[in-house]
Formats: C-alpha cells, structure tokens, sequence
C-alpha cells in the first residue's frame, strides 16, 4: 500500500478464470459479464468484467480494484495505512473472507444451491 513502509501493493487484480471455465459453464457463466453480474448479485462483490477494458468478452476475466479493502471510510481508510499488518484489522479481514468465499462458490462445482441465469 502506497505510504505505508515497506508496503506493496497495485490498484487492481486482473485474475484469469480461463482454467476453470468447465466449472464456471456448469455455473451458466461463460462470458466475463456473466461473472461481473453474478458476483455482484449472489455477493456483493464488485468487480468489472474485461470486456470493459477492450478484453475479449467470452473471456473469463475480471478487474477488481484493491482500494475497495482498505475501508469504507476514513478512518478505516487511515487505520490500514498506518497498520503494520493491515489484513488483520476486522474490516479488512472480514471483506478477504468474503471474497474468499465468493471466489470459492465461483469456481466450485454447483452441487447445489441456486444457479445464475445464463449469460
């Protein structure tokens, strides 16, 4: 993170889902739009998909923006900056994990539980 000593960190993740496409197709999911709105809707996880950034749109691959951990306000915003170990403030660690388990739906196969429409 910028401003942080001896921090690292970038402004977006730009993760392939190209190797699990067999699960994300059981899914319905086979466009990045697919996985942009699915995310969002089943998790509040928002993300773009790459066809906003010129990347073929039957790609599977998103942007997500990393600033979108570091809090919702301020004072978050500043406690990460100055923490030496920022994924260990609760708000932190609390959004890691539901991106987590968002990712981890994502690319599990669908043995039960609603499935998205098709996209």
């Amino acid at each position: 993170m910028s401003g942080h000593p001896g921090g690292r960190g970038g402004f977006y993740v730009y993760p392939d889902f190209e190797p699990a496409r067999p699960v994300l197709a059981a899914r319905g999911l086979t466009t990045s739009a697919g996985m942009q709105s699915y995310l969002l809707d089943q998790h509040g996880v928002a993300v773009l998909g790459g066809h906003h950034f010129g990347d073929d749109p039957g790609r599977l691959r998103f942007r997500a923006a990393t600033s979108q951990l570091y809090g919702r306000d301020v004072g978050e915003q500043w406690a990460a900056l100055r923490n030496q170990d920022p994924v260990r403030l609760p708000h932190i660690a609390a959004r890691l994990r539901a991106i987590a388990e968002a990712v981890e739906t994502l690319t599990s196969y669908p043995l039960a539980g609603p499935s998205p429409r098709p996209r």
